[in-house]
């Protein structure tokens, strides 16, 4: 009666430490989300805004950087176009509206949208080019920003084996930039001299064919390679089903 008192309690003990694991294995910060769930799509959007201050300082655990804020050591530009941006930094990404998010789970795929009242942004930028006819050669610092944007999005996942299990990894994410309201400033133009680097300043933000032609499609690449760097840093350190279990 002993031996079967002491063998009932193992069997217990091994099962609590057995639930216990599971529960663990998914920190509580990360919202698990059930494929079978008839609203998957809210579940993973409160997912993300859930996670919204860890992105922003960052989860060591996981190896993912902070994005607060978030930088970008180089902006590549098209290869004719002779204009350099480095040591980027973008002030507010952490600050998003998850306003759509549509999911179709039997293809790993997850269509979004995001919006930001303001980002702001600051670096260096070397420039030797002709813009609206003006020779623009010249380096110093540079700031702007972007106000009422809008990220759209596509990312799609594949099934890999890690460690003989099944883990989502992401292909690299689309983006695409709608930026509302824009500003960029050029410090240091013509040497400093005032009148005549206002009056460039003012001509590029009123014809911002360099935003929108060169730098957004350089900042939509650059953005998407970080998100997706953090997805899979997530995503790789949980399998398939932990992250989304059937039932």
């Amino acid at each position: 009666m002993l031996n079967s008192w002491k063998f009932s309690v193992f069997i217990f003990t091994i099962t609590i430490f057995q639930v216990h694991f599971v529960k663990s294995a998914i920190p509580d910060y990360i919202q698990v989300c059930k494929r079978s769930d008839p609203n998957l799509d809210d579940c993973v959007k409160n997912s993300i805004v859930n996670l919204r201050q860890k992105l922003a300082t960052g989860i060591p655990e996981l190896n993912v950087p902070g994005i607060e804020p978030l930088y970008i050591r180089r902006l590549e530009l098209q290869d004719n176009v002779n204009v350099n941006f480095t040591d980027v930094y973008i002030h507010g990404p952490s600050e998003f509206d998850l306003a759509e998010m549509k999911i179709d789970i039997k293809k790993n795929r997850f269509v979004f949208l995001y919006k930001f009242k303001e980002l702001k942004f600051e670096g260096k930028y070397d420039i030797d080019m002709e813009i609206l006819r003006i020779p623009l050669k010249s380096s110093g610092p540079m700031h702007g920003h972007f106000k009422n944007c809008q990220i759209t999005g596509k990312m799609v996942g594949k099934k890999m084996m890690i460690n003989d299990k099944s883990h989502m990894i992401f292909r690299p994410i689309e983006l695409k930039i709608y930026q509302g309201q824009t500003y960029l400033r050029l410090e240091n133009l013509f040497r400093g001299q005032k009148a005549l680097q206002d009056a460039t300043n003012d001509l590029l933000n009123e014809n911002n064919a360099l935003l929108q032609n060169e730098i957004l499609p350089a900042l939509e690449k650059t953005l998407g390679e970080h998100f997706t760097l953090i997805a899979n840093k997530i995503t790789s350190h949980f399998t398939y089903d932990e992250l989304f279990p059937l039932n």
